[in-house]
């Protein structure tokens, strides 16, 4: 993956692509990824046993089979 990272970045110095715009889109990607990654962890739900001993604690166990499992 490094050899194809850095491959690429030669290729786009030896085209003359201009170093803002390659700059601008490499920037644009990480935002993306991080937002993604950001978004995933966010949104990720909790697990089944999680979630159970959470009830458990507040005296909510009745509901327990109301909890789709994964």
């Amino acid at each position: 993956m490094n050899v194809h990272q850095v491959s690429l970045g030669i290729s786009t110095l030896l085209m003359h692509v201009p170093v803002p715009l390659a700059s601008a889109h490499q920037m644009g990607s990480l935002t993306l990824l991080t937002l993604s990654l950001w978004l995933v962890h966010t949104l990720h739900p909790i697990s089944r046993s999680v979630a159970i001993s959470r009830m458990a604690a507040t005296g909510t166990l009745g509901c327990a089979n109301m909890i789709s499992p994964h």
